[in-house]
């Protein structure tokens, strides 16, 4: 490997996170390795003055060589967009990416992960625990975030368990396998109107074959604040979208795990109707995720099929399925 070429591609896309941006810069520059590490930083166009002081910044640093910056030529509403819209390049073996407004937690942090990924070539990803940050916080104490995984975890663990993300998006070093020939690190059919996030992305990197390693220390701190993109929303929107995630996770795994994926949906609709006393609005467009405005085509279901009739559909094309699996 050349010497100017990174082992190591950090990407992440920033809106309106002035007010964050410079520790989560810090926590990654802070970085004590042996590995070379590029970082590359999208602004959506924001419009509190992120763009101009990751220009200052980049100028300023010391690190500046290692530092690529990219902007939105508008605001594009999500990550995902931004990036495609930039089609930032990311050269390194391996890619991770954080949010602008969170935290590594060690200075240690990627030379261990970069190091086991180096001598364990059958694993696709790497990961570790993360804490939480509530705004406010005079310190980065707080609870876990979702659960203490396995040691170890693969796709179908995803599939077929009762958690669909093991870990949080700062934690994970993934292989960059879907590296295109100009550098940019997201294949095509992320560009689609399935929705995107952190848990489909981890699954779009764990279907590539390979098990996930999750180291037991706390690496990364996930900060909770009212700008946040994900905490920001309320709590039925929330769960809309975490059942919609499941039409994405079957498409980013290429349908694999159709069937198990199904059962999983249905699991989501009912604690849907558990918990708010009515059915996801899973065709209500002021509830879906910016980019998403049908159900995919595959389920056969048009776009104004109302939500109960959709159901109704859903749940008869599926209806063996379920069955086999006890509902």
């Amino acid at each position: 490997m050349a010497q100017d070429t990174p082992l190591l591609s950090r990407s992440g896309a920033s809106d309106n996170l002035k007010e964050y941006l410079i520790p989560c810069l810090e926590s990654i520059l802070a970085q004590e390795t042996q590995y070379p590490y590029e970082v590359i930083i999208i602004d959506d166009c924001s419009s509190d003055g992120s763009w101009d002081l990751i220009q200052k910044y980049n100028t300023e640093h010391r690190f500046s060589d290692r530092i690529h910056i990219y902007q939105s030529s508008e605001n594009q509403g999500s990550a995902r967009a931004a990036m495609f819209n930039t089609r930032a390049k990311a050269r390194g073996k391996y890619i991770c990416n954080i949010d602008g407004d969170d935290m590594w937690y060690s200075k240690d942090k990627i030379e261990r992960q970069l190091s086991f990924l180096e001598n364990n070539p059958d694993y696709v990803g790497a990961s570790h625990l993360t804490i939480k940050n509530h705004e406010g916080q005079s310190d980065v104490g707080g609870d876990y975030w979702g659960v203490r995984p396995p040691a170890e975890w693969t796709i179908q663990d995803v599939v077929t368990n009762e958690h669909r993300c093991y870990s949080h998006l700062s934690s994970n070093i993934w292989r960059n396998n879907y590296i295109q020939d100009d550098g940019f690190f997201l294949p095509d059919f992320m560009k689609d109107k399935f929705y995107m996030n952190d848990t489909t992305m981890s699954a779009m990197y764990a279907s590539n074959g390979g098990k996930i390693i999750s180291l037991p220390d706390i690496y990364s701190v996930y900060r909770i604040h009212g700008k946040g993109v994900w905490n920001s929303k309320s709590l039925d929107y929330m769960k809309a979208v975490n059942i919609r995630e499941w039409y994405s996770i079957d498409a980013v795994t290429h349908y694999q795990y159709h069937d198990l994926i199904n059962v999983r949906l249905l699991d989501g609709i009912m604690r849907f109707e558990q918990d708010f006393g009515q059915t996801p609005p899973i065709s209500r467009p002021e509830l879906l995720p910016e980019g998403v405005d049908s159900i995919p085509p595959y389920l056969g279901i048009d776009d104004d099929t109302p939500p109960q009739e959709a159901l109704k559909t859903l749940i008869l094309k599926n209806r063996e399925i379920w069955v086999k699996a006890g509902y």
